[in-house]
């Protein structure tokens, strides 16, 4: 039996599709009585812009396909809305020409999937054999979301302000040197913005970049006031922040924000000295230095970002000592440095201020042997220090530091490697066990154990 004449139709997604046509008069729908329904399909319109934009033409009565050529930046404006019937599409295809085509409503006020915003409601082609199609709606088009706005890059000013945003993704570029700002859309647009909607930040500025909202109830990463409390970007780094809640009732945002967390390539050197450069992110440079009498120098803090941090290794075997250093406008547990022995490793993190590293039983410095009367026992950092007197002579002194000069616990290990008693001496008004001095016998050692700024407690003696 032979098949019947078909019609093609748009389905209710907009598909084409080929289905039998009806067949009027009756019978068997032969000769002239049978007649075919008009076709569903709304006829295609073709239409070419190049050079750097244009008008597109009506949409009544046709769907119309746009083909883009443009060989300059322009912008490509949409028919206005009495001339598009609803239901209508309009499909446009970037082919060929280095121009950016943009699309753009005919007035200001036509809506681009529900909202009005000159910067977010324009589409801009970026790329070669893009498309797009717009579906007209009874107030306004319909497009697929998520389209970028524009770029924002800033070279010079700050703040860099950050418009309301109702879709998509807003990329911000900070090239300042120097201080720089960026400013969060205002509470008064908090109406216009939308969940979900992102801003991807990069800093090639020099410094940290300040992300602040204006309004106070406004909280990136459940901190609010962010005025006084922003949020840091570090140079080289880039965040992406994300509107994941907006409360109409009290005009506040609630912006989730991530960061990159890149390791730095680990350091590995033989050197004597080990300049450690600064690294971009929050990552962790790993520093191994193999010299038994390594020098590690620290970049300044101002360099790097609050959380970075840095693991030194001692590796030169034993016999080693590593002395890690920071900028000078630095400091590390509030010294001027940090001493590591063989096989052992500090992990040294910034707080902002300065660098924080864990305690442990290192050696601060190397044994101090002398036969000096008095020595003086050298400040330490790490516990136990150890001490070895071989002067001559009844009663030969050793003396501590100010035990204000060292923290609750801290000891020190004395030997009195003489064929004489010694004393060791308290610093000023300091007691050990609660005297000025105790007596070491000769060949006999010795611990004191720092427990107020102002007093030891010896064993031993």
């Amino acid at each position: 039996m032979p098949l019947g004449p078909f019609s093609i139709v748009i389905d209710d997604n907009g598909q084409q599709r080929l289905v039998p046509a009806q067949v009027g008069g009756g019978g068997q729908g032969s000769g002239p009585a049978a007649s075919n329904a008009t076709a569903k399909i709304p006829p295609l319109g073709i239409q070419t812009i190049a050079g750097t934009g244009g008008q597109v033409q009506s949409a009544k009565n046709r769907n119309l396909l746009v083909i883009l050529q443009l060989t300059g930046d322009g912008n490509v404006i949409l028919p206005p809305l009495g001339q598009a019937d609803v239901g209508a599409r309009i499909t446009f295809v970037r082919d060929l020409g280095d121009g950016v085509p943009t699309i753009v409503t005919s007035a200001a006020t036509d809506d681009v999937n529900e909202v009005q915003n000159a910067v977010f409601a324009p589409y801009p082609m970026r790329s070669l054999q893009d498309s797009v199609t717009y579906l007209r709606v009874p107030n306004g088009w319909q497009r697929e979301q998520g389209t970028p706005a524009r770029p924002i890059i800033a070279t010079s000013v700050t703040p860099i302000v950050v418009p309301a945003a109702q879709e998509g993704t807003q990329y911000v570029v900070s090239q300042v040197a120097g201080p720089a700002t960026l400013e969060l859309p205002s509470s008064a647009a908090v109406a216009a913005l939308r969940d979900g909607f992102r801003i991807v930040i990069r800093n090639a500025g020099d410094t940290h970049l300040l992300v602040q909202s204006a309004y106070q109830f406004d909280a990136i990463n459940g901190v609010l006031d962010t005025a006084n409390n922003p949020y840091l970007v570090p140079p080289g780094s880039v965040a992406i922040l994300e509107a994941a809640h907006k409360n109409p009732s009290t005009a506040a945002v609630v912006w989730l924000a991530v960061q990159q967390n890149e390791d730095p390539a680990p350091i590995i050197s033989a050197s004597n000295t080990v300049d450690v450069p600064a690294w971009r992110g929050f990552g962790r440079q790993v520093v191994t230095a193999s010299d038994p009498a390594a020098t590690v120098n620290l970049p300044p803090l101002a360099d790097l970002a609050i959380g970075a941090n840095v693991l030194v290794e001692a590796a030169g075997g034993g016999g080693s000592l590593v002395t890690i250093v920071p900028d000078p406008a630095d400091n590390i547990n509030g010294l001027n440095n940090r001493l590591l022995t063989a096989n052992r490793a500090a992990l040294l993190v910034s707080d902002g201020t300065q660098w924080v590293t864990t305690d442990g039983a290192w050696f601060s410095l190397p044994p101090q042997v002398s036969a000096s009367n008095p020595l003086s026992v050298i400040q330490w950092i790490d516990s136990p220090k150890f001490v070895t007197s071989t002067a001559a002579g009844a009663g030969h002194a050793i003396n501590l530091p100010s035990a204000a000069l060292l923290s609750y616990g801290a000891w020190c290990v004395i030997h009195n490697n003489s064929a004489d008693a010694a004393s060791i001496v308290a610093d000023g008004s300091d007691t050990i066990n609660t005297a000025a001095s105790v007596s070491v016998a000769a060949g006999d050692s010795a611990a004191v154990y720092r427990v107020t700024a102002g007093s030891w407690f010896a064993v031993g003696v």
